[in-house]
């Protein structure tokens, strides 16, 4: 049976921090031989968005209708410094349904908003940083 890998979209994502993992866990499953993981992306409301670059992606699904995921896995980007109450609202409600959430660089900051990272350790680009405070 294969985990559940969410990646969640927003405006203003970095569109490197999906493809490079969406590559590394759909390259996991097809290396092992089996079908390890199965990756989506949702946002709210389903609806395209665009990427910090311009790109437009599709998401395979609305974000209120996705399934618990194994893994939720959070990126970053500019959109982060936007705040994204709607997407912070959900990983307050299901993020620690989840067995393992993590973030890609600046999608850290997204997690600290819904309260996530209380006692936690974490890390991200010190420019990410110095742009939040």
């Amino acid at each position: 049976m294969s985990k559940l890998v969410l990646i969640p979209l927003f405006d203003g994502i970095q569109s490197l921090d999906v493809t490079g993992p969406l590559e590394v866990f759909t390259g996991a499953a097809r290396y092992a031989g089996r079908n390890t993981y199965e990756v989506i992306t949702a946002s709210v409301g389903g609806g395209v968005i665009r990427s910090s670059s311009g790109l437009r992606i599709t998401p395979d699904i609305d974000l209120y209708e996705a399934p618990e995921p194994h893994t939720l896995l959070v990126p970053g980007g500019y959109g982060t410094l936007d705040g994204q109450p709607e997407l912070v609202d959900w990983f307050r409600e299901h993020a620690m349904k989840a067995e393992r959430v993590v973030s890609v660089c600046s999608g850290v900051f997204l997690l600290a908003q819904a309260g996530l990272l209380s006692g936690r350790r974490v890390t991200t680009h010190w420019w990410r940083w110095s742009k939040k405070t």
